[in-house]
């Protein structure tokens, strides 16, 4: 349990490096990403955009997985349409803020130490996430997040976005 705790951390120390030259590069800042407490956040304000949001915690070794890619979603489309929001279940006591901050993430990051917005969409394995279209309808959920996962979800998510829904006639 120790090695597997150990190799978590590492990646994700690794991949924080990574990303922390990344968006200097690009031109992109390294700023802090607020983080809102569940309570102040409204899905319903995001009506009219794709949204995904997914949850995590740490140390688990699918959110670790899932937390880059997510990052790559944001950068990717969002300015197509995609929000995508990483909701913290960690309680605070375990670095919650900090742990949101490590990956110097550019999607919205919720924390949700009460796992009141996880329950209420009935979900059961963490990391899992929820794709909301434009007008606020569940496409999908998933749980648990394996390496070939984004081969299969980032499809899905490229097409609701570069195609808006059409509109009623």
């Amino acid at each position: 349990m120790k090695k597997i705790l150990l190799i978590i951390a590492l990646v994700a120390l690794a991949a924080g490096a990574a990303l922390a030259q990344a968006p200097a590069a690009r031109g992109g800042s390294r700023d802090r990403v607020p983080v809102l407490p569940a309570e102040d956040f409204k899905l319903e304000s995001l009506k009219g955009r794709v949204v995904l949001v997914a949850f995590w915690q740490t140390p688990d070794e699918g959110s670790a997985r899932m937390l880059p890619w997510l990052n790559r979603l944001q950068e990717d489309y969002g300015d197509k349409g995609l929000t995508v929001v990483a909701v913290n279940l960690n309680d605070e006591s375990a670095g919650a803020s900090d742990a949101a901050q490590t990956l110097h993430p550019r999607m919205q990051v919720v924390l949700d130490p009460t796992r009141r917005m996880f329950e209420k969409r009935e979900l059961a394995q963490v990391p899992a996430g929820v794709l909301y279209d434009r007008a606020g309808e569940v496409i999908l959920a998933f749980e648990g997040f394996q390496s070939e996962d984004p081969e299969t979800l980032t499809p899905v998510i490229e097409a609701m976005v570069i195609e808006p829904e059409k509109e009623e006639e």
